[in-house]
């Protein structure tokens, strides 16, 4: 009798370790997933068709015709340019951008409309956030924290949530974070978020994602001044700290995953 409820118990365990095992495993090729997305949109090659705008043209500079550029271009007007739309307005290997008003403009995505594709791979009913709405207070509907810190239940800043909590509670949370996560900081002034590539814990370092644009002198910031983006970020904890980011994801990320 013994020995059967020795087998039975075995047999049990040997199930629940097996659905962890594949729960991990798809949970894991969904955050990949996110991660490859990401990762494609800030290097799609092209080649600029003709002299196009930057996103405002307070800068009076822009992507050159004839040169050649890797990744989404930065935009916050239109900003809802996906891989797959970008990828079609690409003809033989060039982008043209859009005539309007005597101007020649782009189609792109900013840094938390990139962050939002991503995840709309994973719930297709997500809008496009802005780094305001990707505070995790309890209404939140889409956005979680990652770890364990306070939200005051009213905060509109990521600044508010940083004061409510130590920074070992805020390094910790770090700690926690996995591919397809982000770290997001939302201050009076403005805001910005960077999808998590991976997470070195032993030297406190987040490696990362963004579409940033470009520099005060009007300069791509991404790949020698050829892309408004950076896909190998290297972002200690204490500059992170310094700078108000919080760690976030998904909440389909964060919730228990049904196999397929």
């Amino acid at each position: 009798m013994k020995r059967i409820a020795k087998r039975s118990l075995s047999l049990i365990l040997t199930i629940v370790l097996s659905l962890c095992f594949n729960l991990t495993f798809a949970l894991n090729e969904k955050r990949q997933t996110v991660v490859d997305y990401m990762y494609e949109m800030a290097n799609v090659p092209w080649t600029a068709g003709r002299d196009i705008e930057y996103w405002v043209d307070k800068y009076g500079r822009g992507f050159k015709s004839g040169e050649s550029y890797f990744g989404i271009p930065y935009s916050q007007s239109l900003r809802n340019t996906n891989l797959e739309n970008f990828k079609r307005l690409i003809k033989n290997g060039k982008y043209y951008g859009i005539k309007l008003y005597g101007h020649t403009i782009l189609e792109g995505s900013d840094c938390s409309s990139a962050v939002s594709m991503s995840w709309q791979l994973l719930n297709k009913d997500l809008p496009y956030l802005s780094t305001y709405d990707m505070l995790p207070t309890s209404t939140n509907p889409y956005i979680v924290k990652v770890g364990e810190y306070k939200v005051p239940e009213k905060a509109t800043t990521s600044t508010q949530v940083i004061e409510e909590n130590t920074k070992e509670d805020i390094y910790k949370a770090y700690s926690k974070l996995q591919p397809g996560d982000a770290v997001v900081t939302r201050r009076k002034s403005g805001g910005h978020v960077i999808l998590v590539r991976e997470v070195d814990v032993e030297n406190q370092v987040v490696i990362g994602i963004d579409q940033e644009g470009v520099d005060e002198d009007a300069i791509l910031l991404g790949k020698n001044g050829k892309s408004s983006w950076k896909d190998d970020r290297r972002l200690p904890f204490d500059e992170l700290y310094s700078k108000d980011y919080i760690p976030i994801t998904l909440k389909e990320l964060a919730d228990k995953i049904e196999l397929d």
